[in-house]
């Protein structure tokens, strides 16, 4: 319920500054309020989102220079807290997860460009704790092969040289 309340009242809050001041509006203490653009010198917008007491404080979106979306990340007071996807220079999307304290937390999924799965990942707090990968080219975990004289073992979709 209290979550509820804070998130209302957020809303509000980031609304009622949205119609009374615009946007890209500094409050009398110089912090930055309510829904902001960023541009790259040459004026292509950078990226955008709501600030609330100088930080960053809802789902923020940047851009490649050439105008296609780079992150979608969701911000709690100036830090990464929620949704966190990736997009390559195309805007095609790349991955995505979910984000707490700042890093990674929980299941993240990569995509290729043609948008198949090609890794999912799971993290706890920013540290790996399991990945799977799926390629055509990967062996099961285990997996020894002799490639031109040398000698590589399948690890968890990854090909690594044994000396």
């Amino acid at each position: 319920m209290t979550f509820k309340i804070h998130f209302a009242f957020l809303l509000l809050t980031i609304l009622f500054t949205v119609l009374c001041y615009g946007q890209n509006v500094s409050d009398n203490y110089g912090r930055r309020q309510g829904y902001w653009k960023i541009y790259y010198p040459d004026g292509t917008l950078q990226k955008e989102g709501f600030f609330v007491n100088n930080h960053e404080d809802s789902i923020w979106k940047t851009y490649w220079s050439n105008g296609k979306i780079q992150y979608l990340i969701q911000y709690r007071n100036g830090e990464p807290n929620g949704i966190y996807e990736t997009y390559d220079e195309n805007g095609r999307l790349k991955g995505d997860g979910k984000m707490q304290e700042g890093q990674l937390n929980g299941i993240f999924i990569s995509y290729d460009t043609t948008a198949t799965i090609v890794s999912i990942s799971y993290w706890e707090l920013g540290e790996l704790k399991d990945e799977k990968i799926f390629s055509n080219e990967a062996r099961e975990t285990g997996t020894i092969e002799i490639i031109n004289g040398k000698k590589y073992l399948w690890v968890n979709g990854k090909k690594i040289e044994v000396k």
